[in-house]
This record gives C-alpha cells, sequence and structure tokens, in this order.
C-alpha cells in the first residue's frame, strides 16, 4: 500500500527546507525523461560544517504498521570535486517524528528518529556529467512499529552533494482473493519479520462452510499468501464456476453441498426450475421411501400376458407370461384372486380354497389351486405388482379369466379374457380340441372319478379303446352294468373286467412309494421303470418333482419318447405324482 510517491507528482512537492540555502527543489528527469521534481543539496565548497533539513509533507500511516522507505539518490564524489573542503561527506541522514496532525514546518532536532545513515554504492564524478551518467542509487530502510495516525520524513545532510531522485514509502498487505470459495480481504502484513497473520475466509454466495475444514490462509510478512487451508463447498442446488457457486440449470440437481457438481435428472423426472435440490417425478410414475433421490422414478407393472389354465376336477393350474412393461423396476411379484360367482352375485373363494405355493408375493407365474368346488363358476384374477404399486391404489393392473368346473375334467387351454386399465377386450373361451384329440389318440384316458369304483373305471376305460372291435359291446355293457347293481363287488371278476388292456392301465394300481420319498426327478423315473428317459427330462429343463407334477400332455409328447407304452406309462406315473401333491399342499396351505 503506497503512502507517498514523489514521482507521481509533477506539481511541487512543497517539502520544507531549513536554512533557506540548504536543500532546494528542482525540476529534472529521470532515467526514462520522464518530467520529476527532485530535492537537491551541494554546499561542499563551504568552509562551515553543514546541517541542512529536508521534511516531507504529513504522511498518513491507513492501518500500516510495519512501513517502508525507498530512496532513490545520486551522490557526487567528493574527489573528484577540485578544491573541496575537508568537510565533504558522502553520506546524508534519514530520520523520522511520529506524531497525530501535520507539524508544518521543521520542528526541534531532538524530536527526530533517526533510521539510518544512508550511503551511495555507486558515486559519480566529473568525467560522468560530461558523458551524462546518471548513477542511480536505491535504498530501503524500514520504520519499526508505529501506532500514531501519521509521520513526516526528514533528510539531514552534513556536507554532501546529494540529490533526491524520488521518494516512495509503503506498507506490505496481502491483497483481497478468492481462494477454495472463500473470500479473504486485504490483509495489512505484522511488523514482525517472522509473524504470519491468520485470516478466515468468508464463503462465497451460495456456499457454505465445510465444518470438517473451515477456510483460512495466512498473510506473511512480506505481503504474500500462504497455500490456503481449508474450504467452502457449493450448497445443494448449486456447483462450483469461475471463483462463484452457479444455480444448477433446469433438468439437473444436486442434493447435497457435499456433491461437486450437478448431475442429470434421473429417469422419469424433471426440475423445472433453477437450483433444484431434487428431481420430482413425472406423473403417475413413483419412488419409494426406499428409493434414494437419485434413483430414476418408476410406475406399476402393465398386466401379466397370456394366461391361461388347466382343470382337472378340484384342481386348478393357473400359468401366464411376465407383463410387457414392468414399470422401470424388479421387485415384480404376482397375487392371485379368486371369487365364486352364482348368477350376478360373487364373492370372495374363502379359506376352503387352497393356493400352491402361495396367493400372494409370487416370483414364479404358475400357481396351482386346489379343493374347488364342482358346478361352480369361477373368476380368477393375476394381478401384477412392484414396490410402487401401493402408491396408486386407484388403479389395477391384472388379467382375469373366468371357470366353470362343470366343463369335463380335461387338460385345456383357454385364451382368457384380459382387464387392462385404459381398455377391455373380451375373448371367447376356446378350447383347443386339437390337443385333446391328440391325447387321446396318443392313449390319454381320464383317471377315475372321486368314489368311483375301479370296476366301473375299468368298464368306461374300455368303452374309449381306439380299436372298435376292442369295445365292449352294448349288450356287454347292459349286462355288466346289472351285474354292478346286483353285486357291486362283483363285477370285478367278470370276463370283460379281466381283460387286460394295456393302453388303459393307470399308475395308481401300481403300489408306488409316496411323494416325500422321492428325492429327485431321477428316483422317480427308476421308480416307474421309466430311469432311461432321465436325459429327456434333464434336457427339457425337467428338474424338479414340482415342475414334473404339472407336465401335460403336449409337455410328456416333447420330451421325444418315441414309445408310445412309455408315453401312456409316464403320463399315467405324473396324474398319481400331481394327486399326491396337491392332497400334501391341500392339508397344509390354506389362505
Amino acid at each position: 500500500m503506497v503512502l507517498l510517491n514523489s514521482k507521481e507528482t509533477q506539481a511541487e512537492l512543497g517539502w520544507t527546507s531549513y536554512p533557506p540555502n540548504g536543500w532546494e527543489e528542482i525540476s529534472g528527469v529521470d532515467e526514462k525523461y520522464k518530467p520529476i521534481r527532485t530535492y537537491q543539496v551541494c554546499n561542499v565548497m563551504e568552509p562551515t560544517q553543514q546541517n541542512n533539513w529536508l521534511q516531507t509533507g504529513w504522511v498518513t500511516r491507513r492501518g500500516g504498521q510495519r512501513i517502508f522507505v525507498e530512496l532513490q539518490f545520486t551522490l557526487r564524489d567528493c574527489n573528484s570535486i577540485p578544491g573541496v573542503a575537508g568537510t565533504c561527506k558522502e553520506t546524508f541522514n534519514l530520520l523520522y517524528v511520529e506524531t497525530d496532525r501535520d507539524l508544518g514546518g521543521v520542528t526541534r532536532e531532538d524530536r527526530y528518529t533517526k533510521i539510518d545513515t544512508i550511503a551511495a554504492d555507486e558515486s559519480f564524478t566529473q568525467g560522468d556529467l560530461g558523458e551524462r551518467k546518471m548513477k542511480l542509487n536505491t535504498e530501503v530502510r524500514e520504520i519499526g512499529h508505529l501506532n500514531r495516525k501519521g509521520f513526516h520524513l526528514a533528510f539531514q545532510d552534513v556536507g554532501a552533494c546529494v540529490a533526491l531522485v524520488a521518494v516512495r514509502v509503503y506498507y506490505k498487505r496481502c491483497l483481497a482473493t478468492v481462494q477454495n470459495l472463500a473470500v479473504f480481504p486485504d490483509t495489512v502484513a505484522e511488523a514482525a519479520f517472522a509473524t504470519l497473520v491468520e485470516v478466515r475466509g468468508a464463503c462465497v454466495n451460495n456456499s457454505e462452510v465445510d465444518t470438517d475444514s473451515p477456510p483460512r490462509m495466512h498473510c506473511s510478512a512480506e505481503g504474500e499468501w500462504l497455500v490456503p487451508i481449508g474450504k467452502c463447498s457449493c450448497s445443494a442446488g448449486y456447483e462450483e464456476g469461475h471463483s462463484s457457486c452457479e444455480a444448477c440449470p433446469p433438468g439437473a440437481y444436486k442434493m447435497s453441498s457435499r456433491q461437486q457438481e450437478c448431475f442429470p435428472c434421473p429417469a422419469n423426472s424433471v426440475a423445472e426450475e433453477e437450483g433444484s435440490v431434487v428431481c420430482v417425478c413425472e406423473e403417475d410414475h413413483f419412488r419409494t421411501p426406499l428409493d434414494t433421490p437419485s434413483a430414476p422414478c418408476t410406475r406399476p407393472p402393465s398386466p401379466p400376458r397370456d394366461l391361461v389354465y388347466s382343470l382337472k376336477q378340484s384342481t386348478l393350474i393357473l400359468e401366464w407370461a411376465a407383463p410387457s412393461d414392468t414399470g422401470g423396476r424388479l421387485d415384480l411379484t404376482y397375487s392371485v384372486g379368486c371369487r365364486r360367482c352364482l348368477g350376478r352375485q360373487c364373492e370372495p373363494c374363502g379359506a376352503s380354497v387352497g393356493f400352491v405355493p402361495q396367493q400372494v408375493g409370487l416370483t414364479e407365474r404358475t400357481v396351482t389351486l386346489v379343493n374347488l368346488l364342482p358346478n361352480t363358476n369361477y373368476t380368477f384374477t393375476v394381478e401384477a405388482l412392484n414396490g410402487v404399486s401401493e402408491l396408486l391404489p386407484s388403479k389395477r393392473f391384472y388379467t382375469q379369466v373366468n371357470v366353470s368346473t362343470n366343463l369335463p375334467g380335461l387338460n385345456v387351454l383357454n385364451v382368457v379374457k384380459l382387464s387392462l386399465l385404459r381398455e377391455h377386450k373380451s375373448h371367447n373361451v376356446r378350447l383347443h380340441l386339437n390337443c385333446v384329440i391328440k391325447a387321446i389318440e396318443d392313449g390319454f384316458r381320464l383317471p377315475a372319478p372321486v368314489s368311483c369304483p375301479t370296476h366301473l373305471h375299468q368298464l368306461m376305460l374300455d368303452c374309449w379303446q381306439k380299436e372298435r372291435t376292442e369295445r365292449p359291446s352294448f349288450s356287454q355293457i347292459h349286462s355288466a352294468l346289472s351285474k354292478s347293481i346286483r353285486s357291486p363287488d362283483g363285477i370285478g371278476s367278470s370276463t370283460l373286467a379281466r381283460r387286460t388292456l394295456s393302453s388303459s392301465i393307470t399308475l395308481a394300481e401300481r403300489p408306488l412309494p409316496s411323494f416325500p420319498a422321492f428325492n429327485s426327478v431321477g428316483e422317480w423315473l427308476d421308480a416307474v421303470d421309466m430311469g432311461r428317459y432321465k436325459d429327456n427330462f434333464t434336457a427339457a429343463g425337467y428338474c424338479y418333482l414340482e415342475s414334473v407334477a404339472r407336465m401335460t400332455v403336449q409337455d410328456v409328447l416333447s420330451l421325444g419318447i418315441t414309445s408310445l407304452e412309455h408315453q401312456k406309462l409316464i403320463l399315467a406315473a405324473i396324474q398319481t405324482l400331481r394327486a399326491q401333491v396337491i392332497q400334501m399342499h391341500g392339508r397344509g396351505v390354506q389362505v
């Protein structure tokens, strides 16, 4: 901080000199030929001791404590002056007096404090004058710790030939700066050379102090900032720009001051204003309480697709495909609904219907319903759910199918009616008779109805013989039924009942271990003498007994088993296995 610079003015300096024939103000030019005002004295030819004083105007301190005085001057070599007196000197004295006001004229000499005796590094001679060489000397001196409002400088000549070319008075300070998003003001350097001034920075607008390390710097005695310590961080909604914090643009956000920059909004969310700290979900999109603000917004899934069922007596197997749109989430589950209808009146199925493995929270796309009532109309729904479904309770996304247990107990595929949110499309239920006919031609026969005597079921199987000649005649059927009425247990010994029809024998007539006794599909195949087809089942993906129990005729035909007899045996074994599974779950799973 410059307090005085004699070169800055071309007008008279007006300093005070004493006595009048001592220091004299003269106009001149500096080394760059710029006009300047100088003070000169050269009374070296006087025989008496010289004591010429020059005092500057009053210099205000302006907060400076450690003041520096820079002098530029020229000084004549006494030996180069012909006939010079013995009192010629080649030095002069620099002094100061500290005051709270302008003293005006030169004060008493005893009030001044000497700073130093100033000598020239180079003095000029007569030859230098002829060659117009200016041997300019520069000396810097320091004034100690000042307390008053200002001071005067004084120059005492004691017999030299000297010219003051320039006088500059200043103190050192660290200039205001911005570092690590903190503003550090102008700071005056301390008077003591080795002392550092610690300065705490103020955070720029829209920023906040890092609580672990607040911003600070040290100002050295030389007026230089040292390495900054600590920092400020841009607040939520702002990111660092050019030594400032700038608002996040629309479409971007910043959650916390601990983040360095703004981020684009996650999928299905928007930030319409500048300086957003979070992006808001678009319509019909949500975040769960467990989702972070950086997670994309998601929506409930679309309904499941391709719902089909397989009905056998009181057991129904539902299967479906995944929704075409999962809503952008991975936590997809399914919930199955059941309603029993009589005319137009429908009511929940209640606890009498069992769901295997469960009714809600399903992750697999299949469920088995047991204990359905005969001659009853049912409506089943399969609803797809994810983590945000409950945030849109007014809308449900499900697929629906209507089933009547009056239909014959064949394994059939049904085209279902889909109940969508925005559109409702009804499709007539169609029986894929081609599949049924093909299964019958391949030797598939229905198992015995509930409580049906074995001999009566055998009569039914005889009537389903493929070859017409193998079927019993009307008179044989009439005779068998008549005997059954007269002696219900006697028909088993009739000739007709003893007929061996390998194509209609079910595995239920053979003594087989119960379901829990099988530990694998391989053991089950070995138990029914079909172990040779283990690789066929494994290659088709049937690795668990539960999946085998759900196999249909078409599934068995797709295994690549060419023997018709073996196909029949496997189908019969699957029927028995399925019955054991249903019996086992029906006792323990009621919802």
